[in-house]
């Protein structure tokens, strides 16, 4: 029974570095993409 919740626990806490790693990498993009949108003058944006 105790390795159940050991085994648990370190399931958790993989899948909650998983979920971080995966909003880090969703930010990271998200943020590479309002760059490269505000990079070029107003001039070339047209919305």
């Amino acid at each position: 029974m105790m390795f159940f919740w050991l085994s648990l626990l370190l399931f958790s806490s993989l899948l909650s570095m998983v979920v971080m790693v995966m909003v880090m990498v969703m930010v990271m993009v998200m943020v590479m993409v309002v760059v490269l949108f505000l990079q070029p003058t107003n001039a070339h944006y047209h919305a």
